[in-house]
């Protein structure tokens, strides 16, 4: 009996393990976009307008513009939070 109920366990394992490795289709996808060149070069773009953006504003601009350059700061910051959320490998 337990010779039995050990070969049942493990086939079970063996079919859940395996089906727990297929990767689906569209998660391969979103996978080769978010480690892509584009991505990386937007996000590269994304940081240096994060980094220097407001030293741009306050030499270049008036005050009117505030409220533009405070809406790409707030892009920047969903697209920073949005890679955090990606998988790492």
């Amino acid at each position: 009996m337990w010779l039995w109920l050990t070969a049942t366990t493990l086939c079970v394992l063996t079919v859940l393990l395996s089906e727990a490795d297929e990767i689906p289709q569209w998660k391969k996808y979103l996978e080769t976009v978010l480690d892509g060149v584009w991505l990386t070069t937007l996000m590269t773009i994304i940081t240096v307008w994060a980094l220097f953006g407001d030293d741009i504003r306050l030499i270049a601009t008036y005050k009117e513009s505030d409220d533009a350059f405070g809406a790409l700061a707030l892009v920047a910051l969903l697209a920073f939070t949005i890679e955090l959320g990606k998988p790492q490998k």
